[in-house]
């Protein structure tokens, strides 16, 4: 829980310290999903990143997900518009796009392409196929290619079958597995129109399929005319799934390799640059000698057409200057030819040496992949033996800490005695306490029942005293009430008797309780006594194992 918790608490930290203002009042326990209302909350902040966070690729596709579910959502909600007029259902009905065509899929058929399957869902529902073809030439490799041709074959298949089964031509072509579209509505009236547009559909197909060949072979034909390049690096995987530091010779050889490499590419630039340079020669020779011509032709038309005077006998000499000056140049251009063909053959030898020894390497390199191969097997096989005996360790580690856990709770003799006393002062307390309670109870009864018997005591000596007087007014109501007062007397005396019998009782009951308490006590003596006398024998006798185990 506290490594939840602390890693909510940064997160929080994250999007507080971030460069706009977050919407949400957010709190490091929400993170943690305990509460229903929470999940809310961190759906809401989830989408205000997505939408704010429009410089993180990794977001892209969650943004565009959840653009096409809000689009879902709209056209859902679209259905519960007020329903149309009766003539728009009319019309709605009467231009609804209609199946006509049914694809019929193989066994084992390979996965078509997007626009293939396009094409074809147009097709099933009698629209026109648009192609378009793309311009761009890409020295792409040749898979690509074949893929362009392979569905350019496949689109010129479904047209020709499909506008045969439309024509009422049943029948396969022979040698070949096609795949083919069925017609849903037999003696449909509209065949000689779906026909036409699918000739159309053929031979746009059939088109484009001359056209992708076009480029394919200027492709190749480009790519002949250019160099070929130096191989590219291969990533070593074995050396990412050991893990391991190994300053093996194998490193010593690929970094040679990649020299190499490095060598190759900066030999081939060389000599790229130097045909690009005796091109450019090729060419100012070539201008030289139409030059030279043309020199020529004018320096007879100009004998031919300027007398013989000084001026003339000028211009000749500054004609074979130049003309000493041109064959300069020529023999300057032959020499640069011999040695930039001099300096390509070196260049081509050593390319063919450096080719040599780049296979040497890379047969050097399968021993030393196959010998790395062998490391990594060892490697995961210690691995898988260091992860078992890991968790053993870890078993037996759980298990320690569940015997210890129950050792634990287990109270020691010491931690008993400890209780006893605790237990035993406990006690005392109670009894002290419930003694001094059940004397506040006898107190307070004895003197309710004191009061009790003075106020029937208060009303009997006012009652005498109230009818005293009429009492004494005749012999008659005299004895009358001195009959009572004795029968008073009597009562009295009989209370008294049965209190006393009581009191009695009582008392008996005490003593008894009291013998049995001294009982009692003297055997809770004889107990103290003897728990007292077991303990030390316990010590003797722990001392006495510990001195036998010495």
């Amino acid at each position: 829980m506290k490594p939840r918790l602390g890693f909510a608490q940064e997160v929080v930290r994250c999007v507080e310290g971030l460069n706009y203002d977050c919407p949400v009042a957010l709190q490091p326990h929400q993170l943690l999903l305990q509460d229903f209302g929470d999940i809310e909350i961190v759906e809401k902040l989830i989408v205000w990143l997505i939408n704010e966070e429009r410089e993180a690729h990794h977001l892209e596709k969650s943004r565009r997900e959840r653009a096409f579910l809000k689009g879902m959502g709209l056209s859902d909600e679209m259905k519960h518009v007020a329903p149309f007029k009766k003539g728009v259902e009319v019309l709605l009905e009467a231009y609804v796009p209609k199946r006509r065509w049914q694809y019929l899929a193989t066994e084992g058929e390979q996965e078509e392409s997007e626009d293939a399957l396009i094409q074809r869902c147009l097709l099933e529902y009698g629209e026109r196929i648009t192609v378009i073809v793309n311009e761009e030439k890409e020295p792409t490799m040749e898979i690509q290619e074949d893929k362009e041709t392979n569905q350019m074959d496949f689109m010129a298949q479904i047209a020709s079958q499909v506008a045969a089964i439309a024509s009422g031509r049943t029948s396969k072509p022979q040698g070949v597995s096609m795949r083919g579209l069925r017609r849903l509505k037999k003696n449909d009236p509209q065949a000689v129109d779906f026909d036409r547009q699918f000739q159309k559909a053929k031979k746009q197909a059939m088109k484009m399929q001359q056209d992708q060949l076009n480029q394919r072979r200027e492709r190749e034909e480009e790519l002949m005319q250019r160099v070929i390049s130096a191989p590219e690096e291969k990533k070593d995987h074995t050396e990412g799934r050991v893990g391991l530091n190994i300053q093996s010779p194998l490193h010593l050889v690929r970094a040679q390799l990649k020299d190499h490499e490095l060598h190759v590419q900066q030999l081939i630039k060389d000599k790229t640059e130097l045909n690009g340079k005796m091109k450019e020669c090729h060419a100012r020779a070539t201008a030289l000698d139409e030059a030279l011509s043309a020199v020529k032709l004018e320096m007879e038309e100009v004998e031919a057409q300027t007398p013989k005077d000084a001026a003339t006998q000028e211009h000749l000499v500054k004609l074979q200057q130049l003309m000493k000056k041109n064959e300069e140049l020529k023999h300057e251009k032959n020499e640069f030819r011999a040695k930039c063909r001099l300096e390509l053959e070196t260049l081509q030898e050593q390319v063919e040496k450096l080719k040599l020894q780049v296979a040497e390497d890379a047969s050097n390199q399968d021993e030393e992949a196959q010998r790395l191969n062998e490391i990594e097997h060892m490697h995961a096989q210690v691995a898988q033996k260091h992860k078992e005996m890991k968790l053993e360790a870890a078993k037996q580690t759980r298990a320690v800490h569940l015997k210890m856990k129950q050792i634990d709770e287990i109270p020691t003799r010491i931690e008993l005695v400890q209780y006893e006393k605790r237990f035993v002062e406990l006690y005392d307390e109670v009894a002290l306490t419930l003694d001094e309670t059940r004397k506040y109870y006898c107190v307070y009864n004895t003197i309710k029942t004191t009061h009790e018997f003075l106020e029937k005591e208060i009303s009997l000596i006012n009652s005498i005293s109230e009818n005293f007087d009429v009492a004494m007014s005749s012999k008659a109501a005299t004895q009358a009430f001195f009959m009572q007062i004795e029968n008073i007397i009597h009562s009295v005396q009989g209370t008294v008797a049965k209190q006393k019998i009581a009191r009695d009782d009582h008392q008996c009951r005490v003593e008894t309780l009291e013998s049995k308490y001294q009982l009692l006590l003297e055997q809770e003596r004889t107990y103290v006594n003897a728990i007292r006398q077991f303990q030390k024998e316990c010590e003797m006798n722990e001392k006495l194992l510990a001195r036998l185990e010495e």
